[in-house]
């Protein structure tokens, strides 16, 4: 269930985006392990991996931008807290591949911790799915094994070249 980003070689970076399904469709015990997988994929990131953090609920919110500084990443992921209504998954998968486009280096790759349900983006699933390919930046979703909602992250995770990740629930 953890996730680990390393660079090909070691003089290339890595340009992540990693995000949270911060909303109240996300059980407690699902947020709370979620963390642990976001927090350990941080820590466990090489030296030249850049990451770009964010939230999302009713709003979509990055709280760094390209940090390497592992400590100041896994304190901001520690302060996150569950909030709002709705859920703009596909609104933050998109503005995650839109800022990881503008890099003119490196590899990029998008990650999402997430149940999958998403409410009130103004985009489609279809939308983030040729954007994706089109960037050339593949999406990764991590999910708890019983989400309702497998089957559209993996199609997303498989047209822009990603994968599905599934991680315990204790629901």
């Amino acid at each position: 269930g953890y996730v680990s980003i390393k660079p090909i070689k070691e003089s290339l970076p890595v340009y992540a985006s990693l995000s949270v399904d911060s909303s109240g469709s996300v059980s407690k015990e699902n947020y709370k392990a979620f963390i642990h997988s976001m927090t350990r994929a941080v820590e466990r990131s090489s030296g030249n991996v850049k990451v770009a953090l964010s939230k999302f609920d009713d709003e979509v919110q990055f709280v760094s931008m390209y940090s390497e500084s592992r400590d100041g990443l896994t304190e901001k992921i520690s302060a996150f807290e569950r909030s709002g209504k709705k859920t703009l998954l596909y609104n933050s998968v998109y503005d995650s591949i839109e800022m990881l486009s503008k890099v003119n280096e490196g590899r990029k790759a998008v990650f999402i911790w997430t149940d999958g349900k998403d409410e009130g983006s103004s985009i489609t699933a279809d939308d983030v799915a040729s954007f994706a390919r089109e960037k050339g930046i593949p999406v990764v979703f991590i999910t708890n094994k019983n989400s309702k909602h497998i089957p559209v992250m993996k199609r997303i995770s498989k047209i822009s070249g990603g994968t599905l990740h599934l991680i315990e629930s204790k629901e």
